[in-house]
């Protein structure tokens, strides 16, 4: 019996084991172990997860992380490579938590409902086009870097649909390689993480995507994963990631960085003509092009636009964006969903689907009666992130697999217009 299909045979939901919510306020209701008996999961200084970053523009960051107990609000940072001579404190907030799950496998533990608190330090006053290094709670160190100025070149990562539970070696290489690649940040194409293996839960995951959250902030686009229990979404999801960006909509977002305006939206909620998120972007878009030292503008979203593979694509949704792409300076379009990799050529813009973050392979070759398939340049199922960086007129996209081998490569010459 192969891996995969094993993995496959055990994708069943766990419950939680019949066990009532247990009251927060209640002994043992507090440091996240909720009175059930477990393991709080929790390491030095009582941190459970993170820290990572996040909100990052030229001269703030925000850095969160959760503890199982009550605890101090501080962080040290300084410039990389420098010693971290300055400190800052911030404000800790206390959820009660109601999603509880197992794992199948005992030794990735549980998500376990009862009382947690979610820690904050905002930094402000930093210089603009610096990496700093932080220190939280410890042993815990992580990297940001500030928003750069516009024409300064950038770097940056998008992985979508990490499963790291399912394939831990794949997932483990693959996230080494953007650690390596020292991003100024990254994006995430939407589903996170899965409940629906049964394999990693939450406090499992978090260290599991280490190598991630340690490397550069994370600015994550919302996918159907996020909600797959009936309060994850708003008990991990809103709580870990929610309010980042400017302008938000219901978790669409946007930011800047490098003259590059960066636009995340949530294919959960209405994105055809009419709706108030499609509103929102058809206003933001030119807003966008008509700032002092605009470049381009990217957007990053879960379902797919257009595919050729095993998911549905988003019609509608595209004949209404795709006329605003070509006027209002969007070079480049990134999706998630299905777990394989495409690259399209829409009129001159890059439309790339890299859902290969670590789930179960899907098919990419699984409807190519679609209208579009004849635009597709690239196309393939493996485990891959994709690399792109960004250096005077040039933009150039580079997608690796798990073994560190290039599977695709493509460059955007920005001094000419879209075809």
């Amino acid at each position: 019996m192969t891996r995969w299909l094993l993995l496959t045979l055990l994708l069943v939901p766990l419950s939680s084991c019949g066990k009532d919510p247990p009251d927060p306020g209640a002994p043992g209701g507090s440091g996240g172990s909720g009175g059930t008996g477990e393991p709080p999961f929790c390491g030095t200084g009582g941190v459970s997860k993170g820290p990572w970053s996040l909100s990052v523009d030229g001269t703030s960051a925000v850095i969160r992380w959760e503890t199982c107990v009550e605890a101090p609000t501080r962080l040290t940072y300084g410039p990389e490579g420098a010693p971290l001579a300055s400190s800052a404190d911030g404000a800790s907030t206390h959820h009660d938590i109601r999603t509880e799950t197992k794992a199948i496998l005992a030794e990735r533990g549980a998500d376990l409902a009862g009382r947690w608190w979610l820690h904050e330090v905002k930094l402000q006053g930093l210089a603009p086009s610096t990496c700093y290094a932080y220190e939280a709670a410890g042993e815990r160190l992580g990297r940001f870097c500030t928003a750069r100025k516009s024409g300064e070149p950038t770097r940056f990562a998008f992985i979508a649909d990490t499963n790291p539970g399912l394939d831990d070696k794949a997932a483990s290489s693959l996230l080494a390689r953007i650690e390596a690649f020292q991003p100024d940040f990254s994006l995430h194409g939407g589903d996170m993480q899965y409940y629906t293996s049964a394999l990693e839960p939450y406090s499992w995951w978090f260290g599991a995507m280490a190598p991630l959250f340690r490397s550069a902030p994370l600015w994550p686009a919302v996918g159907n994963h996020e909600m797959e229990k009936p309060d994850e979404f708003e008990d991990y999801y809103t709580r870990f990631w929610g309010k980042i960006g400017l302008d938000n909509q219901e978790h669409a977002y946007r930011f800047e960085s490098a003259g590059i305006h960066f636009f995340s939206l949530n294919t959960e909620i209405d994105l055809k003509p009419g709706s108030p998120q499609l509103t929102w972007v058809a206003d933001q878009l030119p807003r966008a092009a008509q700032q002092p030292g605009f470049r381009f503008s990217v957007v990053f979203l879960h379902r797919p636009l257009v595919t050729c593979g095993d998911t549905g694509d988003l019609v509608p949704e595209r004949e209404a964006l795709l006329p605003l792409f070509q006027k209002h300076g969007v070079r480049l379009v990134l999706m998630g969903h299905l777990h394989g990799y495409e690259r399209f050529d829409l009129d001159g813009i890059p439309f790339v689907v890299a859902g290969g973050g670590g789930s179960r392979p899907g098919n990419v070759t699984d409807n190519l009666h679609r209208p579009l398939c004849g635009k597709r340049k690239a196309q393939g199922v493996f485990p891959h992130a994709v690399y792109f960086t960004v250096e005077g007129d040039t933009l150039e996209g580079t997608t690796i697999d798990d073994k560190e081998q290039v599977r695709d490569s493509f460059s955007i010459d920005l001094a000419a217009p879209p075809k």
